[in-house]
């Protein structure tokens, strides 16, 4: 095999992948919200986030900590003791 055929076959080899990629390629929508202090975080400040065992999603803000359950906030500060 000369040359020539090896590129020409590689070529080809390489532009049948692309396309075979491109053609079964999806799209992925990852949908997102903002949340605020209007919809009940205690401040506007993040400071931390995890997951506990039981899927509650906890912040620590710089005015609070709040659990989140993925519709709602409660929070927990000094004051309500809570």
């Amino acid at each position: 095999m000369n040359s020539k055929n090896f590129t020409i076959k590689f070529l080809c080899v390489a532009l049948w992948q692309l396309l075979h990629h491109v053609a079964f390629a999806q799209t992925i929508q990852i949908e997102h919200k903002y949340y605020t202090v209007e919809d009940g975080l205690p401040g506007r400040t993040i400071n931390h986030i995890t997951q506990d065992s039981i899927g509650y999603i906890w912040l620590a803000t710089n005015k609070g900590i709040c659990k989140f359950n993925g519709y709602t906030f409660e929070n927990y500060n000094k004051q309500t003791n809570k």
